[in-house]
Protein backbone atom coordinates (compact mmCIF):
# COMPACT_ATOMS: atom_id res chain seq x y z
CA UNK A 1 0.00 0.00 0.00
CA UNK A 2 2.95 2.47 0.96
CA UNK A 3 4.58 1.59 -2.66
CA UNK A 4 1.46 2.91 -4.34
CA UNK A 5 1.56 5.99 -2.47
CA UNK A 6 4.87 6.75 -3.31
CA UNK A 7 4.17 6.51 -6.78
CA UNK A 8 1.34 8.54 -6.74
CA UNK A 9 3.15 11.29 -5.11
CA UNK A 10 5.86 10.91 -7.69
CA UNK A 11 3.79 11.26 -10.42
CA UNK A 12 2.70 14.74 -8.84
CA UNK A 13 5.62 16.15 -8.58
CA UNK A 14 6.74 14.94 -11.87
CA UNK A 15 3.33 16.89 -13.61
CA UNK A 16 3.72 19.66 -11.63
CA UNK A 17 8.01 20.42 -12.34
CA UNK A 18 6.58 19.56 -16.20
CA UNK A 19 3.78 22.69 -15.92
CA UNK A 20 6.84 25.02 -14.22
CA UNK A 21 8.92 24.20 -17.14
CA UNK A 22 6.49 25.02 -19.71
CA UNK A 23 5.07 28.21 -17.98
CA UNK A 24 8.67 29.47 -17.96
CA UNK A 25 9.48 28.87 -21.78
CA UNK A 26 6.25 31.09 -22.78
CA UNK A 27 7.55 34.03 -20.12
CA UNK A 28 10.86 33.97 -21.03
CA UNK A 29 10.16 33.74 -24.35
CA UNK A 30 7.54 36.63 -23.85
CA UNK A 31 9.49 38.60 -22.07
CA UNK A 32 12.48 38.40 -24.66
CA UNK A 33 9.92 39.59 -27.54
CA UNK A 34 8.35 42.76 -25.23
CA UNK A 35 12.54 43.70 -25.14
CA UNK A 36 12.53 43.42 -28.62
CA UNK A 37 15.13 40.48 -28.75
CA UNK A 38 13.25 38.50 -31.68
CA UNK A 39 15.97 36.71 -32.34
CA UNK A 40 16.41 35.28 -28.54
CA UNK A 41 12.68 35.25 -28.65
CA UNK A 42 12.91 32.55 -31.11
CA UNK A 43 15.51 30.44 -29.91
CA UNK A 44 13.62 30.32 -26.40
CA UNK A 45 10.21 29.27 -28.66
CA UNK A 46 12.56 27.18 -30.49
CA UNK A 47 13.61 24.76 -27.65
CA UNK A 48 10.22 25.10 -25.97
CA UNK A 49 8.98 23.24 -28.98
CA UNK A 50 11.68 20.88 -28.60
CA UNK A 51 10.78 20.14 -25.33
CA UNK A 52 6.64 20.12 -25.58
CA UNK A 53 6.37 19.30 -29.00
CA UNK A 54 2.56 19.29 -28.38
CA UNK A 55 2.42 22.73 -27.28
CA UNK A 56 0.19 24.95 -29.51
CA UNK A 57 1.00 28.39 -27.66
CA UNK A 58 4.50 27.32 -28.54
CA UNK A 59 4.29 26.53 -31.62
CA UNK A 60 2.31 29.83 -32.47
CA UNK A 61 4.17 32.24 -30.57
CA UNK A 62 7.18 31.03 -32.34
CA UNK A 63 5.52 31.53 -35.23
CA UNK A 64 4.75 34.97 -34.94
CA UNK A 65 8.18 35.65 -34.31
CA UNK A 66 9.27 34.16 -37.76
CA UNK A 67 6.66 36.75 -38.83
CA UNK A 68 8.03 40.08 -37.34
CA UNK A 69 11.23 38.77 -38.66
CA UNK A 70 9.57 38.50 -42.52
CA UNK A 71 10.57 35.10 -42.52
CA UNK A 72 7.28 33.87 -43.66
CA UNK A 73 7.80 30.66 -44.96
CA UNK A 74 8.83 29.55 -41.48
CA UNK A 75 6.19 31.53 -39.84
CA UNK A 76 3.58 29.48 -41.93
CA UNK A 77 5.32 26.40 -41.10
CA UNK A 78 4.77 27.11 -37.62
CA UNK A 79 1.56 28.46 -37.22
CA UNK A 80 0.34 25.49 -39.58
CA UNK A 81 2.18 23.24 -36.43
CA UNK A 82 0.15 25.53 -34.09
CA UNK A 83 -3.50 25.04 -36.08
CA UNK A 84 -2.64 21.12 -36.08
CA UNK A 85 -3.02 21.22 -32.34
CA UNK A 86 -5.53 23.57 -31.40
CA UNK A 87 -7.66 23.67 -35.05
CA UNK A 88 -10.49 25.77 -33.65
CA UNK A 89 -7.84 28.75 -32.28
CA UNK A 90 -8.80 31.90 -33.99
CA UNK A 91 -5.99 33.73 -32.65
CA UNK A 92 -3.81 30.91 -34.75
CA UNK A 93 -6.14 31.33 -37.85
CA UNK A 94 -5.89 34.89 -38.30
CA UNK A 95 -2.08 34.72 -37.19
CA UNK A 96 -1.64 32.10 -41.02
CA UNK A 97 -3.85 34.29 -42.75
CA UNK A 98 -1.90 37.78 -41.83
CA UNK A 99 1.45 35.44 -42.81
CA UNK A 100 -0.33 34.51 -46.49
CA UNK A 101 -1.66 38.44 -46.49
CA UNK A 102 1.96 39.60 -46.85
CA UNK A 103 3.58 36.86 -48.40
CA UNK A 104 1.16 37.83 -51.09
CA UNK A 105 -0.86 34.89 -51.15
CA UNK A 106 -4.71 36.69 -50.82
CA UNK A 107 -6.38 33.04 -51.48
CA UNK A 108 -4.90 31.43 -49.20
CA UNK A 109 -5.35 34.28 -46.65
CA UNK A 110 -9.25 34.51 -47.08
CA UNK A 111 -9.66 31.18 -46.63
CA UNK A 112 -8.16 31.32 -42.94
CA UNK A 113 -9.29 35.03 -42.44
CA UNK A 114 -12.90 33.22 -43.00
CA UNK A 115 -12.13 30.22 -41.12
CA UNK A 116 -11.35 32.58 -37.82
CA UNK A 117 -14.57 34.32 -38.35
CA UNK A 118 -16.81 31.27 -38.17
CA UNK A 119 -15.24 30.58 -34.72
CA UNK A 120 -15.92 34.23 -33.99
CA UNK A 121 -18.34 36.39 -35.86
CA UNK A 122 -18.21 39.46 -33.92
CA UNK A 123 -14.17 39.55 -33.89
CA UNK A 124 -13.70 43.46 -35.23
CA UNK A 125 -9.97 42.70 -35.74
CA UNK A 126 -11.26 39.12 -37.96
CA UNK A 127 -13.70 41.79 -39.76
CA UNK A 128 -10.96 44.39 -40.33
CA UNK A 129 -8.27 41.23 -41.65
CA UNK A 130 -11.04 39.83 -44.11
CA UNK A 131 -11.58 43.12 -45.56
CA UNK A 132 -8.38 44.18 -46.07
CA UNK A 133 -7.70 40.44 -47.92
CA UNK A 134 -10.32 41.35 -50.09
CA UNK A 135 -9.26 44.83 -50.97
CA UNK A 136 -6.22 43.42 -51.98
CA UNK A 137 -8.21 41.34 -54.57
CA UNK A 138 -9.55 44.10 -55.77
CA UNK A 139 -13.13 43.28 -54.29
CA UNK A 140 -13.95 46.67 -53.00
CA UNK A 141 -17.40 46.55 -52.48
CA UNK A 142 -17.30 42.87 -50.44
CA UNK A 143 -14.32 44.56 -48.09
CA UNK A 144 -16.21 47.95 -47.41
CA UNK A 145 -18.96 45.04 -46.00
CA UNK A 146 -16.50 43.71 -43.70
CA UNK A 147 -14.91 47.10 -43.05
CA UNK A 148 -18.53 48.28 -42.02
CA UNK A 149 -19.17 45.17 -39.79
CA UNK A 150 -15.34 46.17 -38.00
CA UNK A 151 -16.19 49.90 -37.64
CA UNK A 152 -19.34 48.79 -35.76
CA UNK A 153 -17.44 46.23 -33.64
CA UNK A 154 -13.98 48.82 -33.46
CA UNK A 155 -15.35 52.11 -33.97
CA UNK A 156 -11.94 53.66 -33.02
CA UNK A 157 -9.44 51.21 -35.04
CA UNK A 158 -8.51 54.16 -37.25
CA UNK A 159 -6.86 51.23 -39.99
CA UNK A 160 -10.56 50.35 -40.57
CA UNK A 161 -11.47 54.06 -41.95
CA UNK A 162 -8.26 54.22 -43.80
CA UNK A 163 -8.50 50.89 -46.16
CA UNK A 164 -12.58 51.57 -46.12
CA UNK A 165 -12.08 54.92 -47.84
CA UNK A 166 -9.18 53.46 -50.38
CA UNK A 167 -11.89 51.33 -50.97
CA UNK A 168 -14.54 53.76 -51.45
CA UNK A 169 -11.54 56.15 -52.91
CA UNK A 170 -11.13 53.33 -56.15
CA UNK A 171 -14.71 52.67 -56.46
CA UNK A 172 -14.57 56.05 -57.05
CA UNK A 173 -17.24 57.52 -54.15
CA UNK A 174 -15.37 60.53 -52.96
CA UNK A 175 -17.75 62.28 -51.09
CA UNK A 176 -18.18 59.11 -48.84
CA UNK A 177 -14.54 58.17 -49.05
CA UNK A 178 -13.72 61.72 -48.23
CA UNK A 179 -16.10 60.75 -44.40
CA UNK A 180 -13.66 58.08 -43.98
CA UNK A 181 -11.08 59.89 -43.92
CA UNK A 182 -12.34 63.07 -41.65
CA UNK A 183 -12.37 60.66 -39.34
CA UNK A 184 -9.14 58.31 -39.64
CA UNK A 185 -7.61 62.04 -39.35
CA UNK A 186 -9.68 62.42 -35.70
CA UNK A 187 -8.07 59.80 -35.00
CA UNK A 188 -4.49 59.93 -36.54
CA UNK A 189 -3.84 63.90 -37.21
CA UNK A 190 -0.13 63.34 -37.73
CA UNK A 191 -0.75 60.32 -40.34
CA UNK A 192 0.64 62.10 -43.84
CA UNK A 193 -1.28 59.62 -45.79
CA UNK A 194 -4.80 60.65 -44.38
CA UNK A 195 -4.43 63.86 -45.43
CA UNK A 196 -3.07 63.00 -49.34
CA UNK A 197 -5.99 60.83 -49.72
CA UNK A 198 -8.44 63.46 -48.66
CA UNK A 199 -6.88 65.99 -50.99
CA UNK A 200 -6.94 63.70 -53.28
CA UNK A 201 -10.83 63.37 -52.85
CA UNK A 202 -10.95 66.56 -52.97
CA UNK A 203 -9.05 66.91 -56.10
CA UNK A 204 -10.94 64.26 -58.26
CA UNK A 205 -14.50 66.37 -57.31
CA UNK A 206 -12.46 69.45 -58.95
CA UNK A 207 -12.34 71.21 -56.23
CA UNK A 208 -8.62 71.71 -56.63
CA UNK A 209 -7.66 74.60 -54.52
CA UNK A 210 -9.39 73.43 -51.76
CA UNK A 211 -7.44 70.06 -52.02
CA UNK A 212 -3.79 71.71 -51.85
CA UNK A 213 -3.96 72.31 -48.03
CA UNK A 214 -4.01 68.76 -47.48
CA UNK A 215 -1.44 68.13 -49.84
CA UNK A 216 0.88 70.60 -48.53
CA UNK A 217 -0.08 68.84 -44.69
CA UNK A 218 0.91 65.23 -46.15
CA UNK A 219 4.42 67.40 -47.25
CA UNK A 220 5.15 68.62 -44.08
CA UNK A 221 4.85 65.37 -41.97
CA UNK A 222 6.87 63.83 -44.49
CA UNK A 223 8.97 65.51 -46.89
CA UNK A 224 9.64 62.74 -48.86
CA UNK A 225 6.14 61.63 -49.89
CA UNK A 226 6.87 61.94 -53.42
CA UNK A 227 2.49 60.86 -54.05
CA UNK A 228 1.66 63.99 -52.12
CA UNK A 229 3.95 66.23 -54.67
CA UNK A 230 2.75 64.60 -57.44
CA UNK A 231 -1.31 65.17 -56.70
CA UNK A 232 -0.16 69.14 -55.43
CA UNK A 233 1.04 69.29 -59.09
CA UNK A 234 -2.06 67.82 -60.86
CA UNK A 235 -3.99 69.87 -58.74
CA UNK A 236 -2.23 73.56 -59.95
CA UNK A 237 -2.02 72.05 -63.67
CA UNK A 238 -5.76 71.86 -63.44
CA UNK A 239 -5.80 75.29 -62.26
CA UNK A 240 -3.68 76.18 -65.01
CA UNK A 241 -0.30 76.96 -63.19
CA UNK A 242 2.07 75.30 -65.13
CA UNK A 243 5.51 76.30 -63.73
CA UNK A 244 4.26 75.50 -59.92
CA UNK A 245 3.00 72.11 -61.25
CA UNK A 246 6.27 71.30 -63.28
CA UNK A 247 8.17 72.04 -59.69
CA UNK A 248 6.44 69.59 -57.51
CA UNK A 249 6.49 67.16 -60.70
CA UNK A 250 10.29 67.48 -60.95
CA UNK A 251 10.69 66.84 -57.18
CA UNK A 252 8.32 64.01 -57.06
CA UNK A 253 10.62 62.57 -60.59
CA UNK A 254 13.71 62.84 -58.74
CA UNK A 255 12.17 61.08 -55.66
CA UNK A 256 11.31 57.98 -58.12
CA UNK A 257 7.60 58.65 -58.64
CA UNK A 258 7.27 57.24 -61.88
CA UNK A 259 3.64 58.90 -62.53
CA UNK A 260 4.94 62.56 -62.20
CA UNK A 261 8.36 61.41 -64.36
CA UNK A 262 5.70 61.21 -67.00
CA UNK A 263 3.87 64.10 -66.61
CA UNK A 264 7.38 65.79 -66.24
CA UNK A 265 7.99 64.37 -70.12
CA UNK A 266 4.74 65.11 -71.23
CA UNK A 267 4.27 68.78 -70.11
CA UNK A 268 7.49 70.50 -68.28
CA UNK A 269 9.83 69.92 -70.77
CA UNK A 270 11.32 72.29 -73.16
CA UNK A 271 13.09 71.94 -76.59
CA UNK A 272 15.63 74.51 -77.50
CA UNK A 273 15.94 74.74 -81.40
CA UNK A 274 18.27 76.26 -83.62
CA UNK A 275 18.73 76.51 -87.78
CA UNK A 276 21.83 77.20 -89.27
CA UNK A 277 22.96 78.96 -85.52
CA UNK A 278 19.75 81.03 -85.18
CA UNK A 279 18.44 79.66 -81.28
CA UNK A 280 13.76 79.53 -82.47
CA UNK A 281 11.54 79.87 -79.39
CA UNK A 282 8.24 77.99 -79.81
CA UNK A 283 5.99 79.78 -82.24
CA UNK A 284 9.01 81.79 -84.32
CA UNK A 285 9.05 82.09 -87.69
CA UNK A 286 12.56 82.21 -89.93
CA UNK A 287 12.83 82.47 -93.58
CA UNK A 288 15.82 80.57 -94.36
CA UNK A 289 16.50 82.22 -97.93
CA UNK A 290 14.24 83.93 -100.12
CA UNK A 291 10.05 83.90 -100.13
CA UNK A 292 9.90 80.74 -102.47
CA UNK A 293 11.83 78.47 -99.57
CA UNK A 294 10.49 77.10 -96.89
CA UNK A 295 9.33 78.72 -92.96
CA UNK A 296 10.15 76.61 -90.30
CA UNK A 297 7.65 77.42 -87.26
CA UNK A 298 8.30 75.50 -83.86
CA UNK A 299 5.19 74.65 -82.99
CA UNK A 300 2.99 72.04 -81.17
CA UNK A 301 5.76 70.50 -78.68
CA UNK A 302 4.78 69.11 -75.50
CA UNK A 303 5.40 65.37 -75.16
CA UNK A 304 7.96 63.35 -76.66
CA UNK A 305 5.17 61.82 -78.89
CA UNK A 306 3.75 64.95 -80.17
CA UNK A 307 7.03 66.93 -81.32
CA UNK A 308 6.23 68.20 -84.76
CA UNK A 309 7.97 70.82 -87.15
CA UNK A 310 5.63 72.99 -89.02
CA UNK A 311 7.01 73.55 -92.28
CA UNK A 312 5.22 76.06 -95.05
CA UNK A 313 6.51 75.47 -98.60
CA UNK A 314 5.64 76.97 -101.77
CA UNK A 315 3.43 75.02 -103.87
CA UNK A 316 5.03 71.76 -105.27
CA UNK A 317 8.43 71.72 -103.43
CA UNK A 318 9.78 68.85 -101.46
CA UNK A 319 11.53 68.33 -97.87
CA UNK A 320 13.37 65.21 -96.81
CA UNK A 321 14.11 65.37 -93.19
CA UNK A 322 15.95 62.60 -91.11
CA UNK A 323 19.17 61.90 -88.61
CA UNK A 324 22.09 63.26 -89.03
CA UNK A 325 25.08 60.67 -90.47
CA UNK A 326 22.08 58.46 -90.94
CA UNK A 327 19.60 57.89 -94.11
CA UNK A 328 18.24 54.87 -92.43
CA UNK A 329 15.10 57.16 -91.73
CA UNK A 330 13.86 59.37 -94.14
CA UNK A 331 10.36 61.34 -94.43
CA UNK A 332 10.06 62.90 -97.63
CA UNK A 333 7.36 66.04 -97.55
CA UNK A 334 5.31 67.14 -100.77
CA UNK A 335 3.00 70.26 -100.92
CA UNK A 336 0.47 70.10 -103.13
CA UNK A 337 -2.45 73.09 -101.72
CA UNK A 338 -1.55 76.55 -102.22
CA UNK A 339 -1.19 77.57 -98.32
CA UNK A 340 2.07 74.73 -98.75
CA UNK A 341 1.52 73.75 -95.00
CA UNK A 342 3.06 70.20 -93.54
CA UNK A 343 3.86 69.15 -90.43
CA UNK A 344 6.66 67.06 -89.74
CA UNK A 345 6.42 65.03 -87.21
CA UNK A 346 9.94 64.13 -85.89
CA UNK A 347 9.34 61.52 -82.82
CA UNK A 348 10.99 58.87 -85.03
CA UNK A 349 14.30 61.22 -85.47
CA UNK A 350 14.55 62.53 -82.12
CA UNK A 351 16.00 61.16 -78.37
CA UNK A 352 14.30 62.95 -75.75
CA UNK A 353 17.40 62.43 -73.49
CA UNK A 354 19.92 63.38 -76.01
CA UNK A 355 20.92 65.84 -78.80
CA UNK A 356 20.36 65.15 -82.13
CA UNK A 357 21.41 67.41 -85.28
CA UNK A 358 18.49 66.59 -88.40
CA UNK A 359 20.16 67.20 -91.91
CA UNK A 360 17.56 69.30 -93.89
CA UNK A 361 17.02 68.74 -97.71
CA UNK A 362 14.87 70.80 -99.93
CA UNK A 363 13.97 71.39 -103.32
CA UNK A 364 12.86 74.83 -104.04
CA UNK A 365 10.30 75.39 -106.46
CA UNK A 366 13.31 76.32 -108.96
CA UNK A 367 14.27 72.96 -108.67
CA UNK A 368 17.30 74.08 -106.89
CA UNK A 369 18.49 71.66 -103.80
CA UNK A 370 19.03 73.17 -101.09
CA UNK A 371 20.66 71.80 -97.42
CA UNK A 372 20.72 72.76 -93.58
CA UNK A 373 21.14 71.50 -90.45
CA UNK A 374 18.61 71.74 -87.81
CA UNK A 375 19.63 71.38 -84.15
CA UNK A 376 17.21 70.25 -81.37
CA UNK A 377 17.80 69.88 -77.70
CA UNK A 378 16.46 69.19 -74.66
CA UNK A 379 16.31 71.24 -71.76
Amino acid sequence: MKKWIILFCSTIISTLTFSQTLKEFREKGHTAFKSGNIDEAIQIYKKGVETFPKDATLYNNLGWMYYLKEDYKNAIIHLQKANNLEPNDAQTLKNIAEAYYVSNNSDSALVYASQALKINEKDGYGCFLKGKILMEQQKYELAITEFDKAATLNPDGAGIYEKRGYSKLMLEQYEEALKDFNILIKLEPEYHIAYNNRGYCTMMLKEYAKALPDFDKAIALRSDYSTAYNNKAYANFKMGKKEEACKDWQKASAMGNQDANNFVESYCKSMEMTIEGHRLSQGEKIIVSSSKTPVFKVSGIKAYSKIKLSVVLSKGVNLIVFKSNTTSTKSTYTTTDNKGKADINLSSLLDKKGNYQLHIEYTDSEGNTKEMDCIMKWK
